[in-house]
């Protein structure tokens, strides 16, 4: 991928989330472009029912969850998920 789209990612209207239909959804988020959401200091790539890509150029890792939750959206398994890439992060930054 060439760098100056990597670094475009997640870059847009912050102002945007305060018109946002789901407002639980959106809590936290610094910006989204390209299906990538800047968010908790990374970048992450969401889909309905728990999927999850989560970038951290810093580490240079990646963490990929693969779910099936009941409902398409479920406040308290992202928290649980973004609690857990956050420690991922904390970990491998030491």
């Amino acid at each position: 991928m060439p760098a100056a789209w990597l670094d475009r990612l997640g870059n847009g209207d912050a102002a945007a989330f305060g018109r946002g239909t789901v407002p639980e959804i959106h809590a936290g988020a610094d910006g989204y472009r390209n299906q990538w959401w800047r968010r908790d200091g990374g970048l992450l790539a969401r889909g309905i029912h728990g999927q999850l890509v989560a970038a951290d150029r810093r580490t240079d890792t990646v963490v990929t969850i693969l779910s099936s939750w009941p409902d398409a959206t479920d406040t308290a398994l992202e928290a649980a998920q973004r609690d857990l890439v956050a420690a991922v992060r904390r970990r491998l930054r030491g």
